[in-house]
């Protein structure tokens, strides 16, 4: 009680009031550090029903200019759809019935950058940033039946999954499909490997025994969306700024190293021992 009136009366006069905003304001400066998260992407467009759930299986309902971040999962509904620019200046278009999960994204412009999602059921629509097409090799797109790398491209996974109980069979063959518009993919697990090139398909199997193949034609399960002129033209201007915004986020990266570095030098001739 003693401790309750004395912090009511310092908070009744201006300096009081001032100083528990302070306070508070220090506190929720804290909680953000320690909360800081890792952006994958802004999100452009929203259709229908579709939430993102945090890495603790939380929903929320995202809107327009929304950011995702690393170990959020985007699931669309039957009549959902959303398109995302990701930080490296691509742009991904996620259709209905969709489920992925950003594993891992860092796009600071250096040779560290990489993306990592977890596509466990559904389709999506991807046009690569600089992630892409100067580092291809740290871009993975995992499934339940195998994992897709690119060589900057234009491209669309698509996993079908098995009949659950009471559910109709799928009009293809369960697994993972990948189609591509320009550039190529690999489709890989352990049997093996095969590339898919532009205007191709491919396909691994779900349950994993049969090494991946190309097919002869594009399956019936790709279907363009209602704003599909809107992701070929995004993605032609996003392709057209990529450089720019590249060396934009190398010099802010480098600003900001070089502020981390001059605050470390500071606070470390504070902290030095006085000279005998």
């Amino acid at each position: 009680m003693r401790s309750h009136h004395f912090l009511q009366t310092f908070g009744n006069g201006l300096f009081g009031r001032w100083a528990l905003f302070a306070i508070a304001f220090a506190m929720a400066c804290a909680t953000s550090a320690n909360t800081a998260e890792t952006s994958y992407g802004q999100i452009e467009l929203l259709r229908g029903s579709v939430s993102i759930l945090d890495a603790k299986g939380q929903a929320r309902t995202p809107k327009v200019d929304d950011k995702i971040f690393v170990g959020e999962t985007i699931v669309t509904g039957r009549n959902g759809e959303l398109q995302v620019r990701t930080d490296d200046n691509g742009f991904v278009a996620f259709r209905a019935n969709t489920r992925m999960k950003v594993e891992a994204y860092a796009a600071e412009g250096d040779k560290d950058d990489n993306m990592v999602v977890s596509l466990i059921y559904g389709t999506l629509r991807s046009v690569t940033g600089w992630i892409g097409k100067h580092n291809p090799g740290n871009y993975t797109i995992r499934t339940p039946a195998a994992t897709i790398g690119i060589r900057g491209t234009d491209h669309e996974p698509h996993v079908v999954l098995p009949a659950g109980p009471g559910e109709a069979p799928p009009s293809v063959p369960p697994g993972t499909y990948e189609k591509v518009n320009s550039g190529a993919t690999v489709i890989k697990n352990e049997g093996g490997q095969t590339i898919v090139g532009p205007n191709q398909a491919g396909f691994a199997a779900h349950d994993g025994k049969a090494a991946p193949r190309s097919l002869e034609r594009i399956p019936d399960i790709y279907k363009p969306g209602a704003n599909e002129s809107r992701i070929e033209n995004r993605g032609k201007e996003l392709a057209k700024e990529l450089e720019e915004k590249r060396a934009a986020r190398q010099k802010e990266v480098a600003e900001r190293k070089a502020k981390e570095e001059a605050h470390k030098k500071i606070e470390k001739r504070r902290h030095k021992p006085a000279d005998k």
